[in-house]
């Protein structure tokens, strides 16, 4: 199935739950819960292939909610048999880090910063972390590292 299949078939998924709107009395406007949503939908995109890399999803840790919604989520992946760990992380609220991929080598103590879609480049329909998944993979830097050929600061992987 190819990735635009999958991405379709996540949303089309009857048990794909929409994200929760929460409208207030005195605002219109609807607040998505952005890391649920990246919950749901970034290891289907990411953990397929980065199985192919040696790389299993460890843990998903999500802050603890404040005033009622989550401010950030890291998606760890391991390599045991390269000894390095990715963090893919969310962090829409309060720091607005936005979107980051960072690569770390535990035995060195480093880590590397690999991707960042700052959160005002965010979309709501999220094409901003498809068009990242898609040019993440197709960079070969980034493919070295995560190979563990080379441990060097590469160029972040831009998102236009």
């Amino acid at each position: 199935m190819c990735f635009f299949q999958k991405l379709a078939a996540i949303f089309r998924n009857p048990s794909f739950e929409t994200p929760k709107a929460v409208a207030t009395e005195n605002s219109p406007k609807v607040t998505i819960d952005k890391v649920s949503n990246f919950n749901r939908i970034a290891p289907p995109l990411f953990a397929e292939k980065l199985k192919e890399y040696g790389y299993e999803l460890e843990v998903m840790n999500t802050s603890e909610p404040f005033k009622g919604i989550s401010w950030s989520t890291h998606h760890i992946y391991l390599n045991k048999a390269l000894n390095l760990k990715l963090d893919i992380q969310q962090a829409p609220y309060y720091t607005d880090y936005g979107f980051s991929i960072f690569i770390i080598n535990p035995a060195k103590q480093e880590i590397k910063l690999i991707c960042n879609v700052p959160h005002e480049l965010h979309d709501a329909e999220n094409r901003f972390l498809i068009n990242i998944v898609d040019k993440f993979f197709a960079n070969d830097e980034v493919m070295s590292l995560l190979r563990g050929e080379v441990w060097k600061t590469i160029s972040c992987v831009r998102y236009d």
